[in-house]
C-alpha cells in the first residue's frame, strides 16, 4: 500500500543513477543545490565553487582571505587562513559560511564580499565553526568548539 501524501513513497535509486560532478575541487564540503541545477561547494582555496548545470565551474574566493597565504596545505589553512566548511543559503540567496580557518560564522555574497556574523562569545573567540543551517523563520544554527577536550569525563 502506498501513502499518497508521502512524495518519497515508491522512490528508489540504483548505482547507475549516480555520476561524478565537478573537477579539481579542493576539500568539497556541504554541497548546496539550486532549482536550475547549479551546485555550490565550499572550497579549501578560500571560497565557494559554483558548478553550473552545464558543468562549467567558477571559483569565487572570499574578499577577506589573507593576502599573504600562498599555500594550499590544509594544515596551514586551519591555522593561517580561510577554510570554508559549512554552507547555507540566506534569504536573498547569498551564503552563510561556517569558516573553520577564521573560526567564525560569516556572510558571503555571490561576488565574494565577506563579513563576520559571529566570532566571539563571552569575550573570547568561539573556536572552530563546523556547520551552519538556516530554517524557514531565518533562525541560524551553528555548532562550534570552544575548548580543547583533554581527556576524562566532563
Amino acid at each position: 500500500m502506498t501513502d499518497p501524501t508521502n512524495p518519497l513513497d515508491g522512490f528508489s535509486i540504483t548505482q547507475d543513477d549516480f555520476d561524478y560532478v565537478g573537477t579539481d575541487l579542493r576539500r568539497p564540503e556541504c554541497i548546496l543545490a539550486e532549482p536550475d541545477g547549479t551546485l555550490w561547494s565550499a572550497d579549501a582555496r578560500g571560497g565557494v565553487m559554483r558548478i553550473a548545470a552545464d558543468g562549467t565551474q567558477r571559483l569565487i574566493t572570499q574578499s577577506t582571505a589573507l593576502a599573504g597565504l600562498t599555500t594550499d596545505d590544509a594544515g596551514s589553512r586551519l591555522v593561517d587562513g580561510t577554510l570554508p566548511n559549512g554552507l547555507a543559503f540566506d534569504r536573498e540567496g547569498d551564503f552563510l559560511v561556517s569558516n573553520f580557518g577564521t573560526d567564525r560564522l560569516e556572510h558571503m555574497t555571490r561576488d565574494g564580499r565577506t563579513t563576520p556574523i559571529f566570532e566571539t562569545l563571552d569575550g573570547g573567540p568561539i573556536g572552530k565553526v563546523n556547520f551552519v543551517c538556516r530554517d524557514s523563520q531565518d533562525r541560524v544554527g551553528s555548532p562550534y568548539r570552544r575548548r580543547r577536550m583533554t581527556g576524562g569525563a566532563s
